[in-house]
């Protein structure tokens, strides 16, 4: 489990969800301060079992009217993301989490895949779904701003 969180910086949201006997944890990082931030999820954002997020709401997932049933389709061993497919949970292959594998869904792949970024200054480790997007555009509004100033 977590031991602990490090300081939330302004801008930042933490999202904080129960999960069986755990919890799901997410972190919305949004620097750009005239943009409100409401910390918002997708529709069909798992928020609890049998639940997904609506219209800021943690409401029973048949409000969607998936034809993906978790107990069937996903063998008991997974969620239905906002896709209709199977999201793993972690000793379990999609498609359909029947199979030994890494868990997560034909849409992200496996959590924790880690992706090797060799840059100038060394080697770098990053987990899947960190965005090296998040570096590039950091540099870019380093480079834009003294254009407005």
């Amino acid at each position: 489990g977590v031991q602990s969180l490090p300081r939330v910086k302004a801008q930042h949201t933490v999202i904080q969800v129960p999960h069986d006997n755990d919890w799901c944890w997410s972190m919305d990082a949004d620097n750009i301060t005239d943009t409100p931030d409401n910390g918002n999820v997708h529709v069909g954002t798992s928020c609890a079992p049998n639940k997904v997020c609506m219209d800021y709401s943690c409401v029973h997932h048949s409000i969607l009217l998936y034809d993906c049933r978790p107990e069937e389709s996903c063998h008991g061993k997974g969620v239905c993301n906002n896709l209709r497919h199977c999201h793993c949970e972690s000793g379990f292959a999609p498609p359909d989490c029947k199979n030994p594998g890494n868990g997560g869904s034909v849409d992200s792949g496996p959590p924790g895949m880690q992706v090797t970024n060799n840059s100038e200054s060394g080697s770098e480790s990053i987990a899947r779904g960190q965005s090296l997007r998040q570096d590039v555009d950091y540099k870019l509004v380093v480079l834009l701003v003294p254009l407005f100033l």
